[in-house]
C-alpha cells in the first residue's frame, strides 16, 4: 500500500498540505491547535531545511517555525492542487 501521510520535515518549500494527525502530549497538541496546526487544516511549507533545522510552515496568514523534531509530529498529505 502506497503511504500517503508523511511528516512535515519530508515536504519541499512551496508545497501546500493538509494535516492528517498530530501526535504527543496534551500540551503540545493544544499549542499547535492554538497556532491553526490541527487536523484537517491546511498549511504550505515556507522553508525546508536540508537536514536537521526548523520548518518554516504558513497557516492562515502567520509564519511559524517548527522544531525538526515537533515537525516530524505532524503528518500530512499533500494537496492537489
Amino acid at each position: 500500500m502506497l503511504r500517503t501521510e508523511i511528516s512535515l520535515t519530508e515536504f519541499e518549500s512551496g508545497q501546500t498540505v493538509r494535516i492528517v494527525e498530530v501526535s504527543g502530549g496534551c500540551k503540545m497538541r493544544g499549542r499547535l491547535m492554538m497556532m491553526g496546526i490541527r487536523e484537517g487544516n491546511q498549511v504550505t511549507i515556507v522553508n525546508q531545511p536540508s537536514r536537521h533545522g526548523p520548518v518554516v510552515i504558513s497557516v492562515a496568514g502567520s509564519q511559524f517555525a517548527l522544531g525538526n523534531g515537533l515537525a516530524s509530529r505532524v503528518l500530512a498529505q499533500l494537496v492537489n492542487e
